[in-house]
């Protein structure tokens, strides 16, 4: 028995960037608040079920484990950027 979650609904704002190393990806978020801008982060892993048939899931492999952190480490730096650029603005 596999433990994956798999989402066939595709929101209705994209994500601001996708940072991508192979079947893993880093789905960048942004969402306006009370408190003002914010950003999510969203680790998931690409898999084919069928021809054309491609699903999302947020289960990883222990391959996938090193690809997660540096994708997450690249959206940090990202957010990070855009925190700054909206500050001098």
């Amino acid at each position: 028995m596999t433990n994956q979650q798999t989402t066939p609904e595709t929101p209705k704002n994209p994500p601001v960037l996708t940072f991508q190393d192979g079947y893993v990806k880093v789905k960048i978020w942004e969402h306006h608040g009370e408190k003002g801008t914010y950003w999510s982060v969203q680790p998931l892993r690409v898999y084919k079920k069928a021809e054309k048939d491609w699903r999302e899931t947020y289960s990883f492999t222990g391959g996938d484990i090193l690809r997660v952190g540096r994708l997450i480490d690249e959206a940090y730096g990202y957010i990070e950027t855009l925190k700054n650029e909206r500050k001098d603005n």
